[in-house]
Parts: structure tokens; C-alpha cells; sequence
């Protein structure tokens, strides 16, 4: 739902109430302020931030072991999705080809 700036003030608990099943928006004069999303969907939004961050810098080793310790604080129930490769091989512009 949006919510212009003055209505999301005079409403704030119904703005929470209503971010804990979807994402509420917030605008002044139609330009988008802020979302408010419910603290689970935080955690969730950062934890799959921080995993697609780790995989992009670590080996598949310590990525494992990362997003096994994040599911076991999850309960369990935790999904991402992995950035996909490019399949073309690299090559080096400084070699000749021959």
C-alpha cells in the first residue's frame, strides 16, 4: 500500500501493523521516501544481501560454512539465489591468437 508522508505520521501504528504482512510505501508529493517492511523481512532481505556479497568474494568453501551457520539461525528455513556466471571463457587481450 502507499501512504503519502503526512498520513504515514498520523498513522503510524497502523503503517507497522500493515508492513508485518506487506510492504508499505511512503510518499511526498509521489516521489517514494521510504518502504517499511517487517523486521523478518529485514533480516531476511540482509541476510541474503550478505550471502550473495560473501560469494562473490570467498571461496565456495567459506561460503558454505557461512550460509549453513545463517540457516541454523534462520530455523532452518532459509533460500537465495546464486549470481549466475558468465559462460563465455575470459581471455587476455594481451595474448595473440594462433
Amino acid at each position: 500500500m502507499d501512504w503519502n508522508a503526512a498520513e504515514a505520521k498520523a498513522k503510524f501504528s497502523e503503517l507497522i501493523e500493515r508492513a508485518q504482512t506487506e510492504p508499505q510505501v511512503v510518499r511526498n508529493r509521489g516521489r517514494k521516501l521510504a518502504v517499511v517492511v517487517s523486521a523478518d523481512e529485514f533480516e531476511r532481505l540482509s541476510a541474503a544481501e550478505a550471502q550473495q556479497k560473501l560469494a562473490s568474494r570467498t571461496g565456495w568453501a567459506d561460503f558454505i560454512r557461512f550460509t549453513e551457520g545463517l540457516k541454523a539461525r534462520a530455523g532452518g528455513d532459509l533460500t537465495f539465489e546464486l549470481p549466475q556466471r558468465d559462460p563465455a571463457p575470459h581471455r587476455n587481450p594481451f595474448e595473440s591468437e594462433e
